[in-house]
Formats: structure tokens, C-alpha cells, sequence
């Protein structure tokens, strides 16, 4: 999880094989889409996105559970895509630049800035 928070929806959507970089990817891939809220109610989702070799997504969690920053909720066999979608006007600091090498549960990719209520 990049975030804590409680799930509020988990959404599986059949759909192609591409690999994972090709551009149609997002709207024609097999994917898994989980919403969650903050304590602090932000919403966040989180989709994973089969690909060419990756065919299987797995998700651990249910609707209405608790998860903890850097929790596993579910895997991509054999490894593809995820995307992580915040609300838009939320200021950002990015850690991370294109290119840069990352790893689930440790790497840091952004820093929401300020205050929410």
C-alpha cells in the first residue's frame, strides 16, 4: 500500500494482454482497480494492470479493511504494471524522476504537501 487507509471498493476488469508498456495498456488490459479512503478522507486508488506475460492478478484484501502503509494487498504474477491515481489540486513533492529504479513497499514516490483537514 503507498497509503493507510480503509478499502472502499475493489473492482476486477477482464480484458487484452498487452505488454504492459504498450499505450493502449490502460483502457485494453486485464486489470484490478482498489479505492481506498485516508483517515484523513482522501481518496487514492490503485490498479494493476496484467501485460504480456503477467496473466494473473491477485488481490488479498476485501472491502472495509484496514491496510498500513507498505502492506502487501495483492501481486502481479510475473511482474507488469501498477499506477497510483490521487485527487487532482493536491500539492505534490515527486522523490522519484523517470528512469529511476523502484521498489514496491520501500521506495518513496511522492510527498503530499501541507496540511488536509
Amino acid at each position: 500500500m503507498p497509503r493507510s487507509g480503509r478499502v472502499r471498493q475493489v473492482r476486477y476488469f477482464r480484458g487484452a494482454f498487452l505488454n504492459a508498456r504498450h499505450r493502449d495498456c490502460v483502457r485494453r488490459n486485464e486489470q484490478l482497480w482498489l479505492d481506498y479512503e485516508e483517515p484523513n478522507g482522501r481518496m487514492i486508488r490503485v490498479k494493476q494492470f496484467s501485460g504480456a506475460l503477467a496473466r494473473r492478478l491477485v488481490c488479498f484484501v476485501r472491502l472495509g479493511e484496514d491496510l498500513t502503509v507498505g502492506e502487501r494487498f495483492g501481486l502481479i504474477k510475473y511482474g507488469s504494471r501498477m499506477d497510483i491515481l490521487v485527487p487532482t489540486g493536491e500539492a505534490m513533492a515527486w522523490t522519484v524522476k523517470v528512469g529511476d529504479l523502484v521498489a514496491a513497499g520501500t521506495t518513496v514516490l511522492a510527498r503530499f504537501e501541507g496540511k488536509r483537514a
